[in-house]
């Protein structure tokens, strides 16, 4: 175990208390608002941790002014988290970078919200955070910093969430709610397939009942079951379990909202006028609006689509859309009347 400088062992200690508080926030039963308090102490461990990486490096994590260091309240100004993803990433723009760049822009977003809603919206993402800064915690520092040995995993009360249940919580959505599930899907449709599949940008699970089959099989009662991505053989193996244990298979190819207006945008751009736009929060909302491709709430049963068009996909919490929805409007928005029918609406 390499000596750490007085410094680096003050910032790892911070790190990883603030993880831990983040996970017993999240799991404790009575927390209303879960994801708001494990994004603000994951921000936290995440600053501590670039800040302890760049002071073993030496490197100056602080602002300067004209050759000076910044100065408040009499002690210089540290970079804060977007600055630290920046220097400590450069030109990479892999999918733990998007996870960081995902809840910085998110915790803006909710800072003075209270949106309990959101605990289910963004598991995946959640968990991907955490699972990510352990892996950087422990590539930097070594294993003996690890924190798995200190967490164990949430009971549940009930296999599945009741019908009844899903009901509540959509009742309770508010317009804040809509807003920043808005700017959720946006993020999310403008995403690399790369990026948005990647368990390190969003990590998502079944918990499947384990039937041991014989003495000392089931000594672990929960475990992870390493996935590379990387081998279609595992894919393979995988989707052909994930069949048989769902009730209905969500197809994986549809195409989000970002690469729709992609293919729409360069389709028409020769035909409207200079720096016209065609994007995901403003024009395309008006189109499926009109066609009625999907439910005008996203609280009001988001699987009854036309499906034809629009699909719900409930593996990422969001709508995808098909080739021929593409097609819809490629031919329909060429149409002048048809197009300023549709922007008319409001």
């Amino acid at each position: 175990m390499k000596r750490q400088p007085q410094k680096v062992k003050e910032l790892l200690e911070k790190t990883k208390d603030s993880a831990l508080l983040a996970v017993e926030i999240y799991n404790k039963p009575r927390t209303s608002f879960r994801s708001g308090g494990f994004i603000v102490f994951m921000s936290i461990a995440w600053l501590a941790l670039f800040h302890a990486i760049f002071e073993r490096k030496r490197i100056k994590y602080f602002y300067r002014k004209n050759g000076r260091f910044v100065i408040i309240d009499g002690e210089r100004k540290a970079w804060e988290l977007g600055e630290c993803v920046k220097k400590h990433y450069k030109d990479q723009n892999n999918p733990v970078r998007k996870n960081l760049d995902f809840f910085i822009k998110l915790r803006n977003k909710i800072e003075h919200r209270f949106l309990p809603q959101l605990d289910n919206d963004i598991f995946g993402e959640c968990q991907a955070m955490l699972i990510n800064f352990e892996n950087l915690l422990t590539s930097e520092f070594g294993e003996e910093h690890a924190i798995k040995e200190n967490l164990v995993f949430a009971l549940q009360f009930s296999s599945i969430l009741q019908e009844r249940q899903q009901q509540a919580l959509k009742i309770k959505e508010s317009k804040g709610y809509k807003n920043v599930k808005q700017f959720i899907e946006n993020y999310r449709g403008y995403l690399s397939d790369n990026v948005r599949n990647s368990l390190n940008y969003s990590f998502k699970v079944f918990l499947i009942p384990k039937v041991g089959g014989h003495e000392g099989t089931s000594d672990v009662a929960i475990e992870f079951v390493k996935y590379d991505p990387t081998k279609p053989e595992e894919m393979e193996k995988y989707q052909k379990f994930l069949i048989g244990i769902k009730e209905k298979q969500v197809p994986m190819q549809g195409l989000r909202a970002g690469k729709v207006c992609e293919k729409v945008s360069n389709a028409l751009k020769i035909k409207m006028p200079q720096n016209w736009q065609f994007n995901p929060s403003h024009q395309h909302v008006k189109c499926w609006k009109y066609y009625k491709v999907r439910p005008l709430k996203v609280s009001s049963f988001p699987e009854k689509t036309n499906r034809k068009y629009c699909f719900y996909n409930s593996n990422y919490n969001s709508y995808e859309y098909t080739e021929e929805w593409v097609r819809l409007l490629i031919n329909e928005l060429s149409k002048e009347e048809v197009y300023k029918k549709i922007m008319e609406m409001k």
